[in-house]
């Protein structure tokens, strides 16, 4: 489970909306220890799940649920769902 530089903001309906750089998504048999970065065994064979893209989620109360991320999609100028 890979994502950092998380980033919540509030949306004028309330809903918070939490951004991110990377998934937040990885197998989990991929993942030995979160203590460190030692414990990640062969990340980088799991490329299609280390990604630094930019996600977004969102969730009428802080506390969640939080739906899976979903990644942004800039086409020109404008982000997009």
């Amino acid at each position: 489970v890979f994502a950092h530089n998380p980033t919540i903001r509030q949306a004028p309906d309330g809903t918070f909306v939490l951004y991110m750089i990377g998934s937040g998504a990885a197998d989990p048999s991929t993942i030995a220890n979160c203590s460190n970065s030692s414990g990640m065994k062969g990340l980088r064979e799991v490329n299609d799940t280390f990604t630094t893209s930019i996600y977004v989620t969102w969730s009428s109360s802080i506390r969640g649920p939080w739906p899976a991320p979903v990644p942004v999609v800039f086409n020109g100028t404008s982000p997009q769902l």
